[in-house]
């Protein structure tokens, strides 16, 4: 059986997913890191005085994304890759909440908050060989011709040396969960997007799947944080995600951190935040 890609639509049953523990977010417990276990990553910059940066709030458990002092509409993208990774020899299963109020009033005033996983393959690149990665974004563009319409969606995107492919689903809601999965015994990994409904439930936005990921040499995958702003503007309590939680796992420690340092300031951009603008017919 084919276990490439397969891109899910919107699923119509809800579905009652257990509530999400509480935590501070990088601190406390087997699966909450202190922030040293953390390397920051940019790519672009925003306009001269302006600001765009991940900002841990411990009271209030979540990454802060904020952007501000922008008067044109340039590419930045930030995140918190980890120095630790999931072993795939095991199944394991990590979710995070997401806060995304924000509408944008032209096509240059637009962003996202996303999670993922990753690795580098070559030491001396600059953008990570795979990335498997989920995001609730908010985008400004033509639709189909009628003009420039504001549309909040999640989305999702796979990037390996063999595979490019990312796609998008309707979001109604602006808090909700992004979830990550893998099975190690059909070495099938699974990423989702669900929408806060209200009443303690959440409605699946739809899924990906992507299989064969120890054939294709892979034995560990990072996890990072990403936010992306063109010319928006967010304040505190705009954009945030929050309440990280590993329901199940094997977190290995160090396991690539001697080729972050090596790479530096490299960027994480290949997880495909750029080619957004190119699905939305």
């Amino acid at each position: 059986m084919d276990k490439k890609i397969i891109a899910g639509l919107a699923i119509l049953s809800f579905l009652i997913i257990p509530g999400i523990a509480n935590a501070t977010f990088f601190d406390d417990g087997r699966w909450y890191m202190d922030s040293s276990w953390w390397v920051d990553y940019s790519d672009g910059d925003p306009p001269s005085g302006g600001t765009a940066e991940f900002v841990d709030t411990p009271t209030n458990d979540r990454l802060d994304w904020l952007t501000s002092g922008w008067t044109t509409g340039e590419d930045v993208f930030r995140a918190k890759a980890s120095k630790w990774t999931f072993d795939l020899n095991d199944d394991f299963e990590f979710t995070i909440g997401f806060h995304y109020d924000h509408t944008g009033n032209c096509d240059t005033d637009e962003g996202g908050i996303e999670m993922g996983l990753y690795y580098f393959d070559d030491p001396s690149s600059s953008e990570p060989s795979h990335a498997f990665s989920i995001a609730a974004d908010n985008w400004v563009s033509e639709w189909h011709g009628a003009g420039l319409e504001n549309r909040n969606v999640g989305w999702w995107g796979v990037s390996t040396p063999t595979v490019h492919i990312d796609g998008w689903w309707p979001r109604y809601s602006n808090d909700g969960v992004l979830r990550i999965s893998y099975n190690s015994s059909d070495d099938w990994l699974q990423i989702d997007a669900l929408d806060d409904i209200g009443g303690g439930r959440l409605e699946q936005m739809g899924s990906t799947y992507y299989g064969d990921l120890r054939q294709s040499g892979l034995s560990q995958l990072g996890v990072y944080f990403a936010g992306w702003s063109e010319g928006a503007g967010l304040s505190s309590g705009d954009a945030y995600l929050q309440h990280f939680v590993v329901h199940k796992g094997t977190i290995t420690p160090e396991p690539v951190s001697s080729i972050l340092f090596l790479v530096g300031g490299a960027s994480l951009a290949a997880v495909g935040y750029r080619r957004r603008k190119t699905a939305r017919a």
